[in-house]
């Protein structure tokens, strides 16, 4: 028993380890994110070994262990290159680590929320010290070397930018785990610093679909609001809209259209390259290039292997069967019942369309978000840990 109790308290530790690394540095630094995933692959060995064949966990153990296994080789298949492919096909071995959340009951909604309180810190703090004059965020030089330097996240400020400021951590859209906790949990001031940040972070998308969401969790899934509230908070948002149409429109047009055009072009220079990828070699579609593999980019005039538009380049290097296989994935939480509550379900919703503009669909930093609602729904639907 205290044996158990001991590996129980390690295994809380390193898993906790792992995912503040992975919060905060991304980028995996001296490749620390692999060295203590092995670590913990180690330590658990056995317990991993018997659930991959254990009845009940075929989707965990297919889409942990199968699926990336053979995105790796076929990679390495269409692109000779073994290391690049196993690099790029990496990110789902990360799930096998529910296996051991699930035996040990480790509480993983509580280490990963307290890790993504270091983002909003981080975003806070930087901005807060800028605007008093403590630091400069486009010129101070041991930040913006750690910053850059360690993939961190980008940081400044300038008239171009749609929110004026651009402190963005590039797990950033972890955010809107912690907004829809704190929303659900009625604390709206913490809801409204997280939602601060996410406008902080300085991307569109990082504003756009939170607040769109958070607007339809409120009206069509929170149960304990009266409709009248409800309908009378739809029909303020209607009438405010058309009083001030005007100006929300060139405010609108002025954020997110008109200083997002640098990037916009960047992504449609990224298009017309995917279409000339297809028409030169139409079974791209159906087979993919393989993981890590590169295309010439309109948007950056040069040879990219990931670009912004996640599911479509997932696609492209997937090729139709593995990168629907990839969407049954990400899909199938959304049709199990959640009794711990919809706001994580809204939430993931949520990280998936901010996902689809950023490279963090396929990534250490997605599977922490995978992790999250999958383990909320094999608890929920009482899978056995015996």
């Amino acid at each position: 028993m205290n044996t158990s109790i001991k590996k129980s308290s390690i295994n809380e530790f390193l898993i906790s380890v792992f995912v503040i690394i992975s919060v905060i540095f991304p980028g995996d630094i001296f490749s620390i994110k692999k060295i203590l995933f092995l670590i913990i692959c180690f330590f658990n060995f056995k317990l991993i070994f018997n659930s991959l064949f254990k009845k009940g966990n075929n989707l965990f153990s297919f889409f942990g262990f199968i699926f990336p296994t053979f995105l790796i080789l076929y990679s390495f298949l269409l692109t000779g290159d073994l290391l690049t492919s196993f690099a790029r096909s990496f990110a789902p071995y990360l799930f096998l680590m529910i296996f051991i959340i699930k035996y040990y009951e480790i509480n993983y909604e509580k280490i990963l929320i307290k890790s993504i309180y270091i983002i909003l810190l981080i975003t806070l703090l930087l901005v807060s010290f800028d605007l008093s004059n403590i630091i400069n965020i486009n010129q101070s030089g041991l930040l913006r070397s750690i910053m850059y330097d360690y993939r961190i996240g980008i940081m400044g400020k300038s008239e171009e930018y749609p929110f004026y400021y651009k402190v963005f951590m590039y797990t950033s859209p972890l955010l809107v785990f912690l907004m829809f906790k704190k929303f659900s949990e009625h604390k709206y001031i913490g809801m409204i610093l997280v939602l601060v940040a996410l406008v902080l972070s300085g991307t569109r998308a990082n504003v756009i679909f939170p607040i769109f969401f958070l607007v339809f969790y409120y009206v069509f899934l929170v149960g304990d609001r009266s409709k009248l509230i409800k309908y009378g908070l739809v029909f303020l948002s209607i009438l405010l809209m058309l009083v001030f149409y005007s100006s929300i429109v060139d405010s609108f047009y002025d954020a997110f259209i008109l200083r997002g055009e640098t990037s916009d072009t960047i992504r449609r220079g990224h298009i017309d390259g995917i279409r000339e990828l297809i028409q030169n070699n139409p079974f791209i579609i159906i087979f993919g290039s393989g993981m890590g593999s590169s295309f010439f980019s309109y948007g950056r005039d040069s040879f990219v292997s990931s670009i912004e538009w996640s599911y479509i380049d997932m696609w492209r290097q997937m090729g139709f069967v593995l990168f629907s296989l990839f969407m049954t994935f990400l899909l199938v939480p959304l049709f199990y019942n959640n009794k711990s509550g919809s706001y994580k379900k809204i939430a993931y919703v949520t990280y998936l369309f901010i996902a689809a503009t950023n490279p963090l669909l396929f990534s250490s930093t997605g599977y922490l978000a995978y992790l999250y609602i999958y383990y909320d729904l094999q608890k929920t639907k009482g899978i056995s840990s015996d």
